[in-house]
């Protein structure tokens, strides 16, 4: 009988794994072992710090690690495990969906490569590409991360706009057409809400585009320029707010 395909981890992503050790916070569930699934090294892990605010964050939570083979290359993600884990999206992460039903973890995998000024100030903004700290590096990142989620303090002041991340329930695009004068212009501008006219595309593909900006009592503040090709795949016009 054939034995079941076994997978060694490379030597230095052994060293990464052992440098996780210096973390008192960090308990393994399971240790290093290869998913075939995903062609990814996975750790299933618990992470303990003291929350700010338990409906936010548990002081406890539950997280699998995905680590490319070609480590210290490649990528390395956090995702939320559905028993114990997080179930809220938060700024700087993916929409935290259940996902598959038939996986443990969660979609909502964290981004910890972004250029934050939370990271900057904690002296964590130079991501080092050895194998003995860069797995470490992400880990001080994550634990970073669960610290300010529980106090609401992921976004900070200078930080790039990020918008946020939604579920997708309806097959339907919404494009929207700025720039750089579009931005001033916002900018000065003090209507903050209205409605919208959007163009309704004669296409295969569900495909809205914003087209003018009203306020509540009817004043036109903004209309967009689309070219001819819009002009000619026009099927007609709908109101959102």
């Amino acid at each position: 009988m054939r034995k079941p395909f076994q997978k060694t981890p490379k030597e230095d992503l052994l060293t990464a794994r052992r440098m996780l050790e210096e973390f008192n916070c960090i308990t393994l569930l399971e240790d290093l072992r290869w998913d075939s699934l995903v062609n990814k090294w996975i750790i299933h892990c618990l992470i303990k710090i003291e929350s700010s605010d338990l409906q936010l964050v548990e002081n406890k939570t539950e997280w699998f690690v995905f680590i490319d083979d070609s480590y210290p290359l490649g990528n390395i993600k956090f995702y939320p495990s559905k028993q114990n884990g997080l179930t809220l999206t938060f700024p700087h992460q993916n929409y935290n969906s259940e996902g598959d039903k038939e996986l443990p973890w969660r979609n909502g995998d964290l981004c910890l490569n972004t250029h934050m000024s939370l990271f900057q100030r904690l002296g964590m903004d130079i991501e080092p590409l050895d194998k003995e700290q860069r797995l470490q590096w992400h880990f001080k990142r994550f634990i970073s991360w669960l610290e300010y989620a529980s106090k609401e303090e992921l976004l900070q002041t200078g930080d790039p706009f990020e918008l946020p991340p939604l579920p997708i329930r309806i097959p339907t695009t919404v494009a929207f057409n700025e720039n750089d004068r579009n931005f001033q212009f916002w900018k000065n501008n003090h209507f903050k809400y209205g409605y919208l006219d959007l163009i309704k595309l004669d296409t295969k593909n569900k495909t809205l585009l914003i087209n003018k900006f009203f306020t509540y009592q009817d004043i036109l503040i903004h209309k967009c320029h689309w070219g001819d090709y819009v002009s000619n795949h026009e099927k007609g016009h709908i109101k959102g707010s």
